[in-house]
């Protein structure tokens, strides 16, 4: 009996919506796209976020490189929609995976992909995907601009004309711009471009310190030290181990070496913390560090090998691989997360725990910091009891200022101070924090209450240095750095009145 047979062909329209709703990040997105930029000889990457002609409906990205390029046949292929084959030999140093990281990551952040290429000695060539065209006509097809369109793009956006290298422009980033107004548009733009800064400086480090420029919005990134090998002695973390492990039975390998970074008192200052770390918060990024051909995929984590913890802090493993094992790490299309292989869960287990256990000796053996001269809350850890006590600074100069200008006992005082001690709700907090959909804010009045504070505490006779001083020592109202000093700038105002 014969079967029959039915052709079906895949709806445009639906189809292109699911594939927008691929998960990426703005960072994942546009981490994919360089990429594809560095195994062809890319030597400076540049990442513009922008808005066309400063109207704030009309921002684009743009990344430019100057690697070899493409023809007018290459550029077609690298524009199709179809996979690589996974099971094809690539070159070692390719860093894509299936084929699909230019369009999926650029389709998940906007509606209107033009990718602009040249090989030496051949002519400019550009294609682009539309997806309200696909959307509304249901048809698979890119425009092919010619000489006269290249042209006009690239003085309409400043892309700069050269001998050979690839640009990609994005435009109508409607996922970017969703639920914005124009008031939080440039803000929120302003935090994307802070936070890629950082993202990228992490991800490409060890191609930025080989010596790979890379750019965002004007600023060349500085390669951060997520393991803490620079700086002078004593100041450099220790290796526990390195050791080299099958991971299936073709023979790929894994290099895997364990770092016990210095206690944080002998790192150097905060901005060497934020080279280590981002943001500084060597709790958070703490874990398993996991490079696919020197590219940072995952970190942050210790993938349940074991707990995250304080103690855990000082611990870094990195687990560097190849392209040629993907499957045995079950890598998806996003490169942002890895599954660790059963037959080397415990080894790495072990390795981890040794390193592990070193940081926590680490954490017990230091067990107080000096507070910075101003801040308000001192953190104590009795390593006998292994509990930790969050106390007011009582030597304050606000403190004492206000006991002193109202006469106030200081028995008295200390025990209002103790109240708001042993009161604070932690376990409240704790849960709070444990969920992530939560920030701490203090509204949008939060200028206005800093300046009817800031002109109580003049009254008391302190100088402006000494409230600014404890404004910046202190988390004061969960304010980033940039706005917290916008807002002393206006509080210095009122204050020299």
């Amino acid at each position: 009996m014969k079967n029959n047979k039915i052709k079906l062909q895949p709806q445009a329209a639906a189809t292109i919506d699911l594939m927008r709703f691929n998960g990426y990040s703005i960072e994942l997105a546009i981490a994919d796209v360089i990429d594809n930029s560095l195994p062809v000889n890319s030597k400076r990457i540049n990442v513009t976020i922008n808005f066309l002609n400063g109207d704030l409906a009309n921002l684009y990205i743009l990344i430019e490189d100057d690697g070899k390029g493409m023809d007018k046949g290459e550029l077609q292929n690298a524009m199709d929609l179809s996979a690589k084959d996974l099971n094809s030999k690539r070159n070692a140093m390719d860093l894509g995976k299936f084929g699909l990281g230019l369009k999926s990551a650029s389709f998940s952040q906007c509606k209107n992909l033009l990718v602009i290429s040249k090989r030496k000695n051949t002519p400019i060539s550009a294609m682009q995907w539309d997806l309200n065209f696909v959307t509304k006509n249901n048809d698979w097809s890119v425009n092919v601009f010619d000489q006269n369109k290249i042209s006009s793009i690239q003085s309409q956006f400043n892309i700069q004309d050269t001998d050979h290298g690839t640009s990609i422009l994005w435009r109508e980033c409607d996922y970017i711009l969703n639920g914005l107004n124009d008031d939080s548009i440039q803000e929120n733009i302003n935090n994307i471009v802070s936070e890629l800064q950082k993202k990228l400086s992490l991800i490409y480090h060890k191609y930025i310190s080989r010596g790979i420029k890379i750019y965002v919005n004007g600023l060349e990134l500085e390669a951060m030290d997520p393991f803490c090998e620079k700086g002078s002695e004593g100041s450099r973390s220790s290796k526990t181990f390195e050791e080299t492990i099958h991971i299936n039975k073709e023979g790929h390998k894994a290099t895997i070496t364990g770092y016990l970074l210095p206690h944080i008192s002998k790192m150097g200052g905060t901005k060497r913390e934020r080279n280590v770390s981002i943001n500084a918060d060597l709790m958070g990024n703490q874990g398993l560090y996991f490079y696919r051909v020197d590219r940072l995929i995952s970190w942050g984590s210790w993938h349940n090998l074991i707990r995250k913890s304080e103690a855990n802090s000082s611990a870094r493993v990195e687990i560097s691989v190849g392209n040629d094992s993907d499957s045995s790490w079950n890598i998806e299309i996003k490169k942002s997360t890895i599954n660790i292989p059963y037959r080397i869960r415990e080894r790495i287990k072990a390795l981890m725990t040794d390193t592990a256990e070193k940081s926590n000796r680490v954490g017990v053996r230091r067990i107080t910091r000096k507070p910075l001269e101003h801040a308000l809350w001192q953190r104590e850890l009795n390593k006998d009891t292994q509990t930790l006590t969050y106390t007011i600074n009582k030597e304050h100069h606000i403190i004492k200022q206000y006991m002193d200008q109202h006469n106030i006992d200081k028995e008295v005082m200390y025990s209002l101070l103790k109240l708001i001690e042993t009161t604070t709700p932690t376990d409240q907090i704790q849960n709070d924090l444990a969920q992530r959909s939560y920030d701490f804010s203090y509204g949008d009045e939060v200028e206005k209450y800093m300046i009817e504070d800031a002109m109580m505490f003049k009254t008391l006779g302190i100088s402006f240095d000494v409230y600014k001083l404890t404004m910046t020592d202190n988390p004061s109202y969960n304010l980033s750095k940039d706005k917290l000093e916008k807002i002393l700038i206006t509080i210095k105002k009122f204050w020299d009145k």
